[in-house]
């Protein structure tokens, strides 16, 4: 924290396939600094990579219930209710409480808009790096099985996770989280699915 203050551990990563890192503990108007190592099968770490300097502006967030109502959230939040029905998509709604999922998040994940080809939702945004956190239950019982429902998620048609099986990370209603980055750099950021 600071350009002077210590560095401290945020987390280990030990999946070979992670890209990026989230880090949600920050405040507006605070500068960070975040440095890298690495560490061998033996143990052995490396040097504390360079650390680069951070400054969090006011932050965007827009928050949608897929395939449901409006929430609100513990913090006060509002999830926005689903714009819209979109294209060859329907809502499915299920009352199984879904485990990991705080109370007033109940609804968020027991709600869901799919569809056989694909869904996207679009948001006008000032160019900047973003971090897009997509929530995820499976709770409809057709598809509690490895592999009934596989998707790829794009961010700005950038395909940035292949293959993702909510059930297979998770089993059936289990909240789970999957947090991606994007940099984007004209007016808008579309998410699609």
């Amino acid at each position: 924290e600071g350009k002077d203050g210590e560095l401290k551990l945020l987390t280990a990563i030990k999946d070979l396939k992670t890209s990026h890192f989230l880090d949600s503990d920050v405040k507006a108007g605070t500068e960070y600094r975040y440095a890298a190592r690495l560490r061998d099968a033996g143990g052995l770490a490396s040097p504390d990579g360079t650390p680069r300097l951070v400054k969090l502006g006011q932050p965007f967030v827009r928050r949608i219930n897929c395939g449901g109502e409006e929430v609100i959230g513990p913090d006060g939040g509002v999830w926005e209710p689903d714009p819209a029905p979109q294209a060859s998509s329907s809502r499915w709604v299920s009352k199984t409480p879904v485990a990991g999922a705080d109370e007033k998040l109940q609804a968020v994940y027991q709600s869901e808009r799919w569809s056989n080809t694909s869904l996207s939702y679009r948001f006008e945004v000032p160019p900047g790096r973003y971090a897009v956190v997509l929530h995820f239950a499976e709770v409809n019982p057709t598809f509690t099985a490895k592999g009934k429902r596989t998707f790829d998620v794009l961010l700005n048609g950038q395909k940035k996770k292949e293959a993702v099986d909510v059930f297979a990370e998770v089993g059936a209603n289990k909240a789970w989280q999957l947090p991606l980055g994007v940099e984007v750099k004209g007016p808008t950021l579309e998410v699609t699915l």
